[in-house]
């Protein structure tokens, strides 16, 4: 596979909700094939809710790699912060998820063990496990769900 170019995307949303006031989002996916079954990506996201007067910020990069038609894996370093007048990181996340299409791309499982390093817990690390089953209701049957 010849070396593809990055690509950029951006999602950008300003909304009020009833007594929540305003809020404004935006994201940046940026990310590249690197083989014809793994993709890196990092995402930037902002926010900012009224209510709370926080903004709020997180930085992901992972790797994404299709195992077979239906499963795969993506790793992950996360990190999240918020600022107020002083801006800080809050929260480190290392993280796997395994993916599998269960049944005909209707019925998916993930498998999510993850480290998470707190700053209130001054970072000490903690284990956590999450095991999710989720099923889609859709007209059509979409068979690449692991499309990059």
């Amino acid at each position: 596979m010849a070396t593809a170019p990055w690509q950029l995307e951006s999602f950008n949303r300003v909304s009020w909700f009833n007594n929540d006031g305003y809020s404004a989002r935006t994201t940046w996916d940026m990310g590249r094939p690197l083989s014809e079954n793994r993709h890196l990506r990092f995402i930037t996201t902002v926010q900012w809710r009224e209510e709370e007067d926080t903004l709020e910020y997180s930085e992901v990069a992972e790797l994404n790699q299709r195992l077979n038609d239906r499963s795969a894996m993506r790793y992950s370093a996360i990190a999240i912060g918020e600022s107020a007048s002083n801006p800080r990181m809050t929260n480190y996340y290392l993280q796997t998820r395994y993916r599998r299409d269960l049944h005909k791309g209707i019925l998916f499982g993930d498998v999510i063990p993850e480290l998470h390093f707190q700053r209130e817990d001054s970072y000490d690390p903690r284990w956590a496990m999450t095991v999710r089953l989720e099923m889609y209701f859709q007209r059509a049957i979409q068979r690449d769900y692991f499309e990059f």
